[in-house]
Parts: structure tokens; sequence; C-alpha cells
């Protein structure tokens, strides 16, 4: 089927809102029946303008919304950098002797006996002497400084026996190397 408008050069399907559709013209072939070849079947229909009576009312305006407004997204959250958790440092574990040099008291856990240190028979206990390759220097205990504390108990004004008794009571839980 081929459609055409009166002047118009173009082939397209009328629309009913074109008032200037006049009329159709509809060309067909008869797809062979016929017996003479090229045979072409053509009708003609017109088709009128709507007249004013006809024409369909028109429509009322519709007023139209301003679209809403878009909420603004909230601005990410800021990043909190992770806080590497600290394991708490193990606890030492042995025979704990606190000694002191220039002002700093610092503990020293003996794990095995001997000890390797030496020091006068008198308060304050003093280390006058440590054993090379002993574990008194692989944990770093160096001649010149003060017992404070054994095991745990502060030396105070206690007597050198009451002191020494403390040293040998707590070296005896230490296995020998």
């Amino acid at each position: 089927i081929f459609w055409h408008l009166p002047g118009s050069p173009a082939a397209r399907p009328p629309t009913p809102a074109s008032p200037t559709v006049r009329a159709m013209l509809f060309w067909c072939c008869d797809g062979g029946a016929s017996k003479t070849a090229g045979t072409v079947e053509s009708t003609t229909v017109i088709v009128a303008a709507p007249t004013a009576s006809e024409a369909p009312a028109p429509k009322e305006p519709v007023e139209e919304k301003a679209p809403e407004p878009v909420p603004e997204a909230a601005p990410p959250a800021p990043t909190v950098p992770e806080t590497p958790v600290e394991e708490p440092a193990p606890t030492p574990t042995g025979f704990c002797i606190v000694f002191k040099q220039g002002g700093e008291e610092k503990p020293f856990y003996f794990q095995r006996k001997p000890m390797g240190f030496k020091f006068l028979q008198s308060t304050p206990i003093v280390v006058t002497k440590v054993d090379a390759g002993s574990h008194a220097e692989a944990l770093g205990v160096v001649p010149g400084m003060e017992v404070v504390s054994i095991g745990g108990e502060p030396v105070g004004s206690k007597p050198y026996k009451a002191l020494w008794d403390q040293i040998v009571a707590g070296s005896a839980t230490l296995s020998t190397s």
C-alpha cells in the first residue's frame, strides 16, 4: 500500500489531526491473479477535513508543577583511622629483682640459676661483679646497680640476712642451666 497526500512529495500515512488530508489513493497489485501481467488496481478514498463542530475540544491547560527538590545527600561520615589495638605485653615470668642505677629503677626477671652476679654481704646490696656469659649479663645487669626490690618486696631497711634469705628462696624456684 502506498500513501500519498496531495501536494506532498513524501510518502507517509495521514494523521487525523492534519486538515490538509483531502484524498488518499490506494494502489495494489493483484498478486498475479489476473491474466494480464502488471495489472494494478487503484482505489481513491476522499477524506474531508473535520468541521469546527466535529473538531475535538481544546484541552485545558495543565498546570505544570516544579519538580520536587531532591534532598542533598548527606556528606559521607569522616573516616576515622583505625587505631591499632596494642596487645598487652606478656607478663614476664621468673624471679624478679629490681635494680636501681642513676636514679632509674628497672626490673630483671631471672629464669635460671646461677644468676651470675656478685655483691658484698652488706646493705645496701650493690652489684660488684657480673660473670661473663651469665644469665645476669644476658639480661643487662651491670656492676654498680643497687637492689631495691626482691621478689616483689621492697628492700627498705631490712637487714642483710633477711635480704639474702629472699634471694636464696627466689632462686630456688629457678631451673638450673
